[in-house]
């Protein structure tokens, strides 16, 4: 499989596009705790999961924050929080559309 950058950046765009046609300004999520997937494990489908953890949403929303302020994504975790915010928001608006 291939990603390319552009096609990525359309599909953030196209994210952000969508919240806003939506009205949706503020996304409020009732907890704030997840169970994390390790990344090494993140694509071993074969092996049962061990060691998970638990993420805070809260936390990885003060980190990313930072990186803003900084104006860089420090290191790969900053994606991996990215995504961790990207599915919370998901199952949020998929929770919104069929309330």
């Amino acid at each position: 499989m291939e990603i390319k950058t552009k096609e990525l950046e359309k599909i953030f765009s196209l994210i952000i596009k969508q919240l806003k046609n939506e009205q949706i300004e503020t996304i409020s999520f009732e907890s704030d705790l997840y169970m994390e997937i390790p990344y090494e494990n993140f694509m071993q489908i074969e092996k049962d999961i061990e060691n998970n953890d638990v993420g805070s949403l809260q936390d990885d929303w003060r980190i990313l924050l930072n990186s803003v302020k900084n104006g860089n994504i420090i290191d790969s975790n900053d994606y991996n929080r990215i995504a961790n915010i990207l599915k919370a928001v998901g199952q949020h608006i998929d929770e919104l559309c069929h309330a």
